[in-house]
C-alpha cells in the first residue's frame, strides 16, 4: 500500500512504521514540479523481533540449615542471547523481599540458586521483566512462578526403662519423623 506525505518543509523526514515489510521510496516531488530520480534509492526491510519470553521452573523444599539451596531454572523460549532478566523474591503474601539482576547471560536453559530467605518461608521466586540482545522488553505474563520452602526438620526422641536389673537387656525406643530412611547415632557415656 503506498502512502503519500506532503508539504514536508524541513530534511530529514522520519516516518514512523510499525508493519513489517519492505518498504521503498516510490516517488518525490520537489516545490517546483520537478520529479526526482529514486529508482536507485535503497529499500528498507523492516522486521519485527521476536518477544522474549521464558518459564521459570524449580520448586522444592530444603532443609532448614541456613545454607541449603534449590536449583532453579529458566528456559527462554524466544529472543536472543545474551539475555537480562530480573528476578524477584516474595514473601508468601506477595510483599517484596529483593530483586536480582542477571545480565549477558547465554546459556539456555540458565540455572541459578533459590533459597528461604531469613525467616520468609516460603520464598517466592518470579521473573521480573527479560529482555535480549536486541533490548526488546520480554513478556513475563506466563513465566510461572518458584516456591523454596523448609522441609520439615527431622525429630527424634528416646524412650524407654531407665533401670534393670543385672543380666538384662533394656528395650529403647527412638521415635521418629521425617522423611526415612533416617539415620541416627547415640551415646553411651
Amino acid at each position: 500500500k503506498a502512502t503519500t506525505i506532503s508539504s514536508i518543509a524541513a530534511s530529514p523526514r522520519t516516518i514512523n512504521v510499525k508493519i513489517p515489510g519492505t518498504y521503498v521510496l516510490k516517488s518525490l516531488v520537489d516545490n517546483g514540479g520537478d520529479v526526482a530520480d529514486v529508482t536507485g534509492s535503497s529499500s528498507v526491510i523492516l522486521q519485527i523481533f521476536p518477544k522474549v519470553t521464558a518459564v521459570l521452573t524449580g520448586s522444592a523444599e530444603v532443609c532448614n540449615d541456613g545454607v541449603s539451596t534449590a536449583s532453579l531454572q529458566l528456559n527462554f523460549s524466544a529472543g536472543t542471547a545474551p539475555w537480562t532478566f530480573v528476578v524477584t523474591r516474595l514473601r508468601a503474601n506477595g510483599t517484596l523481599i529483593s530483586d536480582t539482576t542477571f545480565t549477558n547471560v547465554t546459556t539456555d536453559p540458565v540455572t541459578f540458586p533459590g533459597r528461604v530467605i531469613s525467616t520468609y518461608n516460603p520464598t517466592l521466586y518470579r521473573i521480573k521483566s527479560l529482555s535480549d540482545l536486541n533490548g526488546c522488553a520480554g513478556d513475563t505474563a506466563g513465566s510461572g512462578t518458584a516456591r523454596i520452602s523448609y522441609r520439615a526438620s527431622p525429630t527424634a526422641v528416646i524412650s524407654g526403662i531407665d533401670s534393670i536389673c543385672p543380666d538384662e537387656t533394656a528395650n529403647l525406643q527412638i521415635v521418629l519423623a521425617g522423611t526415612g530412611p533416617w539415620s541416627i547415632t547415640y551415646l553411651r557415656n
